[in-house]
């Protein structure tokens, strides 16, 4: 039954949720990292395989209850993606060599993901990561 048809009217909302894992080779631009603070910008490629991808839809159809529909859209999704990344960060000297790093990443994917559709669906993301940053080599 269709419901517009129907006369009847609702109010809903989507989502879609996918879980990824991914891999940045990003190059650093910045000031010398001395005993203080060292800022920097971030850039380049990264590429990404899907682990599992959810979709959910809820309708509320007032007087008449709500409809909801969930499963999953890991056929309709690409397996794999790539783009490119920019930011920025800061590393702050905690002893000796050991820094500690706090970066702000923008990700834009640039592979249509959605395999269902003429239009394309690319990724994009933004990223708060903090680590440990050790030197290697001499």
């Amino acid at each position: 039954m269709d419901l517009a048809s129907e006369g009847i009217e609702g109010v809903g909302s989507g989502r879609i949720e996918a879980d990824w894992v991914q891999a940045s080779a990003l190059v650093r631009i910045g000031t010398p990292r001395g005993r203080g603070a060292s800022f920097g910008l971030l850039l380049g490629p990264w590429a990404a395989s899907l682990l599992s991808c959810d979709t959910s839809v809820e309708v509320d159809l007032g007087e008449l209850g709500s409809l909801s529909e969930a499963g999953s859209c890991d056929a309709d999704t690409k397996p794999t993606d790539f783009g490119i990344a920019a930011g920025a960060g800061v590393e702050l000297a905690i002893s000796g060599d050991v820094r500690l790093g706090v970066d702000l990443i923008y990700s834009l994917g640039l592979a249509n993901i959605d395999d269902t559709s003429t239009g394309t669906v690319n990724t994009r993301h933004l990223a708060l990561q903090a680590g440990f940053v050790f030197p290697v080599g001499g």
